[in-house]
């Protein structure tokens, strides 16, 4: 149980009082000690050790049906284990279930937002694909080779907005920092304002409303 202070322990493990014990009982009763010595004895539970009915884990859950995955032969170099452990681990269309979370989730308004939302992440699915293909073929590895490498490829599409701001120059919409994934297609606005690190200086990217910047990652570049 939660106590204020430890005087004594169980009968089988010796305990010396002290004279400061009678102080620390005095002391402010939001100052709580849980000794593991005391707990681990006691038939109840501390209060603050109990969670809400409603976080309280089922005690009945239903088994949740996982795959196996062969990672040994993933590891051992076998292209059909590769396949296999690939095709266990993606995920199921999850772009196909956009339009329907914008309807539910901020209503009928919004779902025509949520069909061009998705319509435009496929769209950059195929697009960073293409654009795989084209930095094969710059390496001197076949068209197809980083195509079929991330043709499973998880995405994340972000909308920035900035308001208006009356002085630019003293603050940043998003500030310096390198791109994780492995690739990333940029829209700007007629704004501008991206800048980009090079031969140890920052230089602007004029904004050009018909087409993208396209940025190489971390991880692509640390895998090739």
């Amino acid at each position: 149980m939660a106590i204020d202070c430890v005087k004594t322990m169980p009968s089988k493990t010796t305990h010396h009082h002290h004279p400061k014990d009678q102080d620390q009982c005095k002391d402010d009763s939001k100052s709580l000690v849980f000794d593991a010595q005391v707990l681990r004895y006691q038939s109840s539970i501390p209060q603050q050790f109990i969670w809400p009915d409603h976080e309280k884990p089922s005690a009945n859950a239903p088994e949740l049906q996982v795959p196996l995955i062969d990672l040994g032969g993933f590891l051992s170099g076998s292209p059909d284990a590769a396949v296999e452990a690939s095709r266990l681990v993606a995920e199921k269309n999850p772009s196909e279930h956009i339009e329907q979370y914008f309807h539910d989730r901020m209503g009928e308004d919004f779902a025509k937002f949520g069909r061009v939302y998705q319509d435009y992440c496929k769209a950059m699915s195929t697009l960073s694909l293409g654009i795989m293909e084209l930095l094969g073929i710059s390496l001197g590895v076949s068209r197809a080779h980083f195509r079929e490498y991330f043709k499973e490829n998880d995405s994340i599409m972000r909308l920035n907005y900035y308001p208006p701001c009356q002085k630019p120059e003293l603050t940043l919409g998003t500030g310096p920092h390198c791109d994780p994934t492995s690739l990333t297609i940029l829209h700007q606005d007629q704004v501008g304002g991206l800048q980009v690190y090079v031969d140890n200086e920052w230089r602007s990217i004029s904004p050009n409303f018909d087409a993208f910047v396209v940025n190489i990652g971390d991880t692509f570049m640390v895998r090739y």
